[in-house]
């Protein structure tokens, strides 16, 4: 990428996060809009004390994809599945290699239920196990294995999602 790109989507990425200019963010094309695509949106959510950075699957694309193919996740790092409207949420792994927790949330944050996913990598669709919400939600937080439990979170708990449900719009 030349560092006339580089800049750019410097540029268009700093006025999607919210910094304030006088004058409006060119509008990427081409290599640029290809480059500020491919990078993930974040949302920061906490659990008490505890930041977690999480990738932003608000589209039907890449909340198919989700942690596919991931071998690790960063220290309080995971993905957050928003939907467009609350249902009994159905996850698998599915060309998933490493164990993850995943936690079905409400709208506030309040922790509807938790599972503990195994790997699927390798095992064919129709053998995947399936982990269910248990209650209409439109949230998701998949974390390494064990995760939540290790910072004693459980059902009834809450993680503060801030406006994520206002700031972001599922398709």
């Amino acid at each position: 990428m030349t560092w006339r790109a580089r800049i750019a989507v410097a540029v268009a990425l700093a006025a999607s996060i919210g910094c304030h200019s006088d004058r409006p963010a060119p509008h990427p094309t081409g290599e640029v809009a290809a480059a500020a695509a491919a990078r993930p949106r974040w949302a920061y959510l906490y659990a008490g004390a505890t930041e977690i950075r999480a990738e932003i699957a608000a589209t039907p694309e890449s909340r198919q994809v989700g942690l596919m193919h991931r071998r690790s996740l960063e220290p309080d790092s995971g993905m957050i599945f928003v939907f467009p409207r609350r249902f009994d949420l159905d996850f698998w792994m599915m060309n998933t290699p490493l164990g993850l927790s995943i936690a079905f949330l409400g709208d506030d944050g309040t922790v509807a239920s938790i599972s503990e996913m195994l790997p699927g990598d390798g095992i064919p669709a129709e053998l995947q196990r399936h982990y269910r919400a248990g209650a209409e939600v439109r949230l998701a937080l998949e974390m390494e294995a064990h995760w939540f439990e290790r910072h004693g979170l459980k059902a009834g708990d809450r993680i503060d999602v801030g406006k994520l449900l206002t700031d972001v719009k599922a398709e």
